[in-house]
């Protein structure tokens, strides 16, 4: 290797770091509850078997960047993003329960009580 080649190795490294960590910060990011779904299932154990297959499309529709009707009144009762406290959760879920759910005459708390997860 010329001494040209050695001096532009470093240089070369640092850009491919800067580039990474760049990529790194800016990248999309999953904003995964998995203690919302944790919570939900300790708040509503009767409808906790259904949970497995349900997961995220408890709140969301198939595009998971987008709330269902059950997730909309969710996050209005919720009141703010990335909420850790179970208690404000366990608030939130009941404070969703008398809201009008997506099938008629049915609010979310009449389909939990049916042991139907809320949608």
């Amino acid at each position: 290797m010329s001494p040209r080649t050695k001096s532009f190795e470093p240089f070369l490294l640092a850009v491919a770091g800067i580039v990474l960590t760049v990529m790194f910060c800016l990248g999309s990011t999953a904003d995964a509850r998995p203690n919302y779904l944790k919570a939900f299932a300790e708040q509503y154990p009767k409808v906790e078997p259904q949970l497995s297959t349900k997961k995220c499309f408890v709140c969301h529709d198939s595009n998971k960047k987008i709330r269902n009707h059950y997730g909309q009144a969710f996050e209005e009762t919720l009141g703010a993003e990335r909420v850790k406290n179970e208690e404000q959760l366990q608030k939130a879920f009941v404070g969703a329960e008398p809201k009008e759910s997506s099938i008629e005459g049915k609010t979310f708390g009449d389909l939990i009580a049916e042991e139907k997860v809320p949608e």
